[in-house]
């Protein structure tokens, strides 16, 4: 059977025209989504982890207040002290303490563990009783040293060199806060008692540095 033209002609406008309104209606409704939902990015790139840096822990100065000898199982207080007008270190007056030259004119001197030579001084004996710091006169190279600090923490020193000097020769170096590493100079008195100068007539010096327990 013959179709007409004109009818055949109408028939794919409509086709074209349901085409077109389908296409207009699919466009509205992806800008309508589009306004309303956000859609994956394409080009989203995920961002690494950060790693966490901790922030840094204010730095505390370690006061000693307390050393033990290990071998020789005995151990004192320690206090701060600086130096007399004589120019002499200040010394706790009790055979069972030690002095840390914490300042000199009002400048701080290194506390054990610190950079630069710290100092602790103890007596021999003090009134007729024997000082905790005469076990320095037995020790010997190798032997532990432990501070107990303020803050409850510990620094284990072992000695490395133990040297007598007259009283009035001691190196400079002994007293000075300068070191090439920390270490800690451990001071006090041996030799006979010299009535001149009112002290005994020689110092005993131990150099230790710092260590792990054993």
């Amino acid at each position: 059977m013959d179709h007409k033209p004109g009818l055949l002609s109408r028939k794919w406008v409509r086709v074209l025209l349901y085409a077109v309104s389908a296409l207009l209606l699919a466009c509205g409704v992806f800008l309508l989504v589009r306004e309303h939902v956000l859609l994956p990015d394409p080009d989203f790139v995920m961002p690494e982890t950060p790693v966490p840096t901790p922030s840094p822990t204010p730095y505390v100065r370690p006061v000693p207040v307390r050393i033990s000898f290990v071998e020789a199982k005995q151990s004192c207080e320690v206090f701060p002290g600086g130096v007399l007008e004589n120019g002499q270190m200040e010394v706790i007056d009790r055979a069972d303490a030690a002095t840390w030259l914490e300042n000199v004119s009002g400048s701080l001197r290194p506390a054990p563990g610190e950079e630069g030579n710290a100092i602790i001084a103890g007596h021999k004996s003090k009134d007729g009783v024997a000082g905790t710091f005469k076990v320095l006169w037995d020790a010997k190279a190798g032997d532990a040293v432990v501070i107990d600090y303020e803050d409850g923490t510990q620094g284990w020193f072992y000695i490395d060199s133990i040297d007598r000097y007259p009283y009035q020769e001691v190196p400079a170096s002994v007293m000075s806060a300068n070191a090439e590493s920390p270490q800690l100079t451990l001071i006090t008195c041996i030799g006979e008692w010299d009535s001149s100068g009112g002290t005994s007539s020689e110092r005993l010096v131990a150099v230790c540095k710092p260590g792990l327990p054993a």
